[in-house]
């Protein structure tokens, strides 16, 4: 059809009209071969299930830039001595029906062809382009860095003394772990695999490595993703366990707010409404939906991990008594974990200032930093709250079969 109308042009002896003639013609083509080949994936199932996907994303390039609809498409960019086509499309390491099955697996370094949309073939008819410096690894480079991968992890809650627990916890010999909290799961997902597992110290001799990030607890793909990343490293879910640390509910509504409200005065000099204003709605009943309350109704989330992994993979700690009688709590915790027991009452003490402390070789480490003054509740609103979280308290005592501190509002 194409030559047909070029050579229709050249008998008209029209040049500008021979552009136009091949221009309809080449657009044709390409809506006719987007119709029947090599669909578009952008606006299609293919393109949803990339946008979806809750498997971890192996960089391709380098560089990966994204488009309007939220995937990672392709990129031109011109270099002195060429003109290089680079293409990303975020593809995952297991989800074998609708992406692209990475040979990963197998120690290749090559997207397989077996079950991929056409329109992956056309983009890498002969395979991806070669790895980047952080972009697809080996299997045996992922076997070597399997160790790595957290057996334990502290997943909640914000504002609880969870990084209390983590140093006292990283004392023991047996158990390693990064200061930084790492958010791996939640803000940094569709970063690199080997990145995330290389930035972990290796464990030692029958020991484990620990992570925190208190914000795993409230984002309901983690513990997919966790499934995902365990199977792909040939880590059974036995392997796993996960320490929830839990405090007052209203305690730590009030932490939350004075951590925004000081935020907000950095940045613009302007505090918050005080705190009774924005948790009680204008009828006068407890706003639900407010973060510094939904975030306190903790059985909401703690239902959501016993259905992805069972009540026997989560241990719970009550944050109230771990700042008052940490002992106590850490013989519980010891059992949950199937640790050895290591601390020794002896080693909780109270300093000068009347601050629980735990003597950990040359260094001790104190409570004093979770000392906080909250602003003043009205006493209604303070009522109010406590009727509100009394029946999620009774409710999380069942779940957990345990009670806790705050449990007689």
């Amino acid at each position: 059809m194409t030559f047909y109308l070029i050579a229709m042009g050249r008998q008209i002896k029209k040049p500008l009209l021979i552009c136009v003639l091949v221009s309809v013609s080449a657009t044709f083509l390409i809506t006719l071969w987007r119709s029947t080949n090599g669909k578009d994936i952008r606006n299609t199932e293919y393109g949803e299930k990339i946008r979806e996907a809750q498997l971890p994303r192996l960089d391709i390039v380098n560089y990966m830039p994204k488009t309007k609809a939220g995937i990672t498409w392709a990129e031109k960019r011109t270099t002195p001595d060429s003109f290089i086509h680079r293409y990303s499309l975020g593809i995952n390491l297991m989800d074998a029906k609708h992406i692209a099955v990475s040979s990963l697996m197998e120690g290749k370094e090559r997207v397989a062809t077996q079950g991929i949309p056409k329109t992956f073939h056309t983009l890498f008819p002969h395979g991806t382009p070669h790895q980047s410096s952080v972009g697809l690894s080996t299997r045996n480079s992922l076997n070597r860095l399997r160790d790595r991968f957290p057996r334990i992890m502290i997943i909640g809650v914000g504002k609880a003394p969870t990084k209390l627990l983590f140093d006292i916890l990283k004392t023991r010999p047996d158990l390693v772990g990064l200061d930084l909290e790492r958010r791996f799961f939640t803000k940094n997902y569709f970063k690199n695999i080997t990145l995330y597992l290389r930035s972990f110290p290796r464990p030692p001799f029958n020991g484990f490595v620990i992570e925190k990030s208190p914000d795993y607890i409230y984002n309901v793909l983690v513990p997919k993703r966790i499934k995902s990343f365990a199977k792909a490293l040939n880590i059974g879910l036995q392997e796993l366990k996960f320490v929830v640390v839990l405090k007052d509910p209203i305690e730590r509504a009030l932490d939350e707010y004075m951590n925004w409200d000081m935020k907000r005065q950095r940045k613009s000099k302007t505090p918050l409404k005080p705190f009774h204003k924005i948790v009680v709605a204008s009828n006068g009943a407890i706003s639900e939906g407010q973060p510094f309350v939904k975030k306190s109704y903790y059985v909401t989330y703690v239902k959501h991990w016993f259905n992805a992994f069972g009540s026997s993979k989560t241990c719970f700690v009550d944050g109230n008594i771990l700042t008052s009688n940490p002992y106590s709590e850490f013989r519980l915790l010891e059992t949950c974990l199937e640790l050895k027991p290591l601390f020794n009452k002896s080693s909780f003490f109270f300093d000068k200032n009347s601050n629980y402390c735990y003597q950990a070789d040359k260094n001790s480490i104190c409570m004093e930093h979770l000392q906080t003054v909250h602003p003043d509740v009205p006493p209604s609103v303070n009522t109010k709250l406590k009727e509100y979280f009394q029946v999620m308290s009774s409710s999380l005592s069942q779940f957990c079969n345990r009670s806790f501190s705050w449990n007689t509002f």
